[in-house]
Order: C-alpha cells, then structure tokens, then sequence
C-alpha cells in the first residue's frame, strides 16, 4: 500500500510542480509518505517557469537546490502542507516579445482552462480523505 501511495503522491507531485521544473525523479525523490516528509533535489527551473505571471522577464537558466514538502497527514484540513524552497538560482532577461496577438492570448487561455478542468478531472478526492484516514490509524497503533 505504501508504494501504491508513493506512486500516486509522486504522480500528484509531478503533475503540479512539473509545469514549473524538470528533473523529478520518482526514485532519487526522498518519499516518507507517512511521515509526510517529501524532498526532492537538484530540479532545473523550466524556461516558461514565469510565462503565467506576464512579468517583463524571462527564464535563461534556473536551478533549484531542493524542495521539501510537509504533509501535515493526520490533520490535512486544520494544518497547513508546508513548502521550502533552498537554493533558487535564476538567470533572467527582459522580456523583448512585442506582446502576444490576441488569437495567442486566446490561445493561452483556452490551454490554461484544458489544464484547469484536467486537473480537476485528475484529481481523486477520497484518496487524501484515504490516506489521512490511514495514516491517523497508524498513527494510533503506533502511540
């Protein structure tokens, strides 16, 4: 079962932090699925990283030392999942694109609700009901 979880939760990580950065990698990621400690090292910032936040800069190079997650399992709907970033190094320039036409802005936005509704499509609402359902039982025969 814990594998299975530790498949889901890399998936779920993947899923949401890869439209930001590459290098993931489900077995180098240092999972505790229980204990709800997730770190994950040694990330590259993707060049379109910023794209969504129409700042006048772009992404040369980017690096990112670790992430480390806090999965707060036995109480998920009073504590908060808590996310460090260590170590963000990014090399930016100005952005010098004229603008985008409005058939891609369009564009853009039509992307960005597909990605919207797959997300919701993707995700499973009684598996972290599930896991915190388990973890608060482990939890009790463990104490």
């Amino acid at each position: 079962l814990e594998r299975m979880l530790e498949g889901v939760l890399a998936s779920v990580i993947e899923r949401i932090a890869g439209k930001y950065v590459d290098g993931i990698d489900r077995k180098a990621a240092k999972m505790s699925v229980w204990s709800g400690h997730i770190v994950l090292k040694d990330l590259a910032i993707k060049p379109s990283a910023l794209d969504d936040m129409e700042l006048p800069v772009k992404v040369q190079y980017g690096r990112l030392e670790e992430l480390s997650l806090d999965i707060p399992w036995k109480n998920l709907r009073a504590k908060p999942v808590i996310v460090r970033i260590s170590g963000l190094y990014l090399i930016v320039s100005p952005n010098t694109d004229a603008g985008l036409s409005a058939e891609e802005t369009a564009e853009r936005e039509q992307e960005a609700k597909r990605a919207a509704i797959e997300e919701m499509n993707n995700s499973d609402p009684d598996l972290l009901e599930a896991m915190s359902a388990e973890a608060g039982a482990e939890g009790a025969a463990d104490g």
